[in-house]
């Protein structure tokens, strides 16, 4: 209910009470996000005087600066919506919120699944808006999200539920008035958020556009899959020993010299990154982990001793010239993609431990697997400790080679690596209570590393010396982690690490049927092809068009019933995949006459269906490849 009231000016003023749709609306935010709904709650009964407009809608003046039209309001709430493209953004931030027209105007004109982020500084005039709209759906759902702009953890915390989103698109409108109000805090906003969503969009493009690439990875190292330990053998292999993390970030320079006292008294996993520079310091890993699919990621493991015992632990993902440069023995983890793969084969799924997103990540997952108690944490900073990005002296320096001289040092060369990303950098303290800088990503792996440890039984000690603190964590210097758990010389180990040559007939006749079935999804694809040639030939002729529909249908229960390798060849094209779910969120974002709509149904299914038969054909092919590497195995056995 809205309450009138007389101001001084000839003008009537309305003063919003506490009304259902501020009750609602507030009920709804303090379910989805309470930390949001107390500052606005705790000034509700305070709304700012609005003033109806000849158009329906309401203006409000702050400050003594008017926030919307006196006389058009909603009009011009509507303009500034249109700066919104139905077609191209699934998510959108608005800076500055008013009284939230153009935010109704935005969320009737984007799809029913996009999502919004508003921010707006003043809790007060939120509440004001509380008053007149209601958001309860949007706000209950997380449709709708309000962030107050000053803080960047929240932030983080609206923008990452967005998922993949900004991968297909993202928009961004800037509600003038507002901006004039609070222009530093929009400023700030702007800059960190843009950049944000640039990160997210890259990082969702290039797992679209390589997921082909880590399908290629995976088939070849199948073999090795099939026929190699896995992970089995390492399960409990260090029961109860300590385990030092070996991370190459900048503080590692500082205690790295320790870690030679060290080998032989704890089990040292090192991320490849650190690989080399533990060996040139005289320190040899028993385990390294890899998960990279890039083939960049091979420098790591070039020129290393021919007689190494470091133990490789990676991902199928990572590039085949890996294994072949590696000298020691080598696990690969557990593979939901190269499971599917197998289907049918009868052989027990291989052991998998967590698959995150970092080498790190996978060093720590690997130490639980091997139950190794303490776990001791080292050149972990998740920050730029001392201006430096990650340890000098790691193949990442390589490519600065030729630019350094007397007025380009490799610590230039770093910090200007960290600079790059100023936008989003962020100043937070180090384990010492100094400042340090850090960013949107390493903030992402340092909340998983956190969620890992609290569910982790095992001691953690945080012995980096530097770099962000880690919840769940025992901070303690390196030397004297070494002092309290690392004093006796530890047991051999030696894990069966043979081959598992019997797998292979059943491997192989697995890897045949999958080779079928993507023979039989290309040409069921050619069958659907020419259908779909001729519908859009046929658009105008709705019975031709019927009956053209009723014939695809058989050849699509056909093509299904090659289940396994579809879901594999789906997994390949996710960037195609992604392509189609954009053009039907397109196709129902906008307003089409039904022919038009049915024209370009029939175009996105032609560029869909053409897309799943190349990726049948040429997963068929280096499947076909395998099983016939896997039948000269099988005889070299007999």
């Amino acid at each position: 209910m809205l309450t009138l009231t007389r101001g001084s000016s000839r003008r009537c003023t309305f003063a919003p009470c506490e009304s259902d749709l501020l009750r609602k609306n507030l009920a709804a935010l303090w379910s989805r996000d309470p930390k949001t709904a107390e500052p606005i709650d705790a000034v509700a009964d305070e709304p700012y005087p609005i003033e109806a407009t000849p158009d329906g809608g309401f203006t409000v003046e702050v400050d003594s600066q008017p926030l919307h039209s006196r006389r058009r309001p909603l009009a011009e709430a509507k303009r500034l919506a249109e700066e919104f493209d139905p077609e191209q953004a699934l998510c959108g931030c608005i800076y500055g919120g008013g009284l939230m027209h153009h935010v109704v105007a935005a969320i009737e004109r984007l799809a029913d699944d996009a999502k919004l982020l508003v921010v707006e500084p003043d809790p007060r005039l939120i509440a004001t808006a509380f008053t007149l709209h209601d958001f309860a759906e949007e706000l209950g759902s997380g449709k709708l999200s309000i962030r107050f702009g000053n803080d960047e953890d929240d932030l983080l915390s609206a923008l990452r539920p967005w998922s993949t989103a900004p991968g297909i698109g993202s928009a961004t409108i800037s509600h003038a008035p507002s901006l004039r109000r609070h222009p530093d805090i929009f400023l700030h906003v702007a800059r960190w958020t843009e950049k944000h969503l640039t990160h997210v969009k890259t990082q969702v493009m290039t797992a679209k556009t390589l997921s082909r690439v880590t399908a290629r990875n995976t088939v070849g190292h199948l073999k090795n899959y099939i026929t190699g330990p896995g992970m089995e053998p390492l399960a409990g292999l260090h029961k109860g020993q300590p385990a030092i993390l070996i991370s190459a970030g900048p503080s590692l320079r500082k205690n790295k010299h320790l870690l030679k006292d060290a080998q032989g008294k704890a089990v040292l996993i090192a991320v490849q990154t650190a690989l080399k520079p533990m060996i040139e310091m005289g320190v040899t890993p028993d385990y390294v982990t890899s998960l990279d699919y890039h083939e960049a990621c091979k420098q790591f493991f070039e020129e290393l001793p021919p007689t190494l015992s470091t133990h490789l632990v990676a991902e199928p993902k990572i590039s085949p010239r890996i294994p072949q440069l590696h000298p020691g023995s080598i696990s690969l983890n557990g593979n939901t993609w190269a499971e599917q793969v197998l289907t049918g084969s009868g052989l027990r799924e291989r052991s998998a431990v967590p698959q995150r997103s970092t080498v790190a990540h996978l060093a720590f997952h690997l130490a639980v697997h091997l139950g190794c108690d303490p776990i001791i944490m080292v050149g972990q900073d998740l920050g730029f400790s001392d201006g430096i990005y990650y340890l000098p002296g790691t193949a990442h320096e390589s490519v600065w080679n030729s630019e350094l001289g007397r007025f380009a040092s490799v610590e230039m060369r770093q910090w200007e690596r960290i600079v790059r990303d100023r936008a989003i950098l962020r100043k937070t303290v180090d384990v010492h209570g100094r400042p340090i800088y850090t960013e949107p990503r390493m903030i992402t792996y340092l909340q998983q590393f956190e969620a890992d440890f609290a569910e982790c039984r095992a001691t953690i000690v945080d012995a980096t010396e530097g770099g962000v603190a880690k919840r769940f964590t025992t901070p303690m210097p390196l030397a004297e982690a070494l002092t309290k758990y690392c004093t006796k010389p530890l047991p051999k180990a030696d894990p069966n690490l043979s081959p598992r040559t019997d797998a292979i007939p059943h491997a192989r006749r697995a890897i045949r049927d999958r080779v079928t079935e993507c023979g039989n999804i290309a040409d069921c694809c050619e069958r659907i092809l020419a259908k779909l040639r001729l519908m859009i030939a046929s658009t105008d002729d709705q019975r031709r068009m019927n009956r053209l529909i009723a014939e695809i249908d058989p050849i699509r229960a056909e093509l299904s019933r090659n289940g396994v390798a579809y879901e594999l060849i789906t997994t390949m094209i996710q960037k195609d995949e992604c392509t189609r779910v954009l053009e039907d969120w397109r196709i129902n974002a906008v307003k089409l006459d039904p022919v038009e709509r049915q024209r370009r149904q029939v175009e996105r299914d032609l560029s869909h269906v053409e897309n799943i038969r190349g990726a049948a054909l040429e997963l068929g092919e280096l499947l076909d490849g395998v099983a016939d590497e896997l039948g000269g195995e099988a005889r070299e056995a007999a």
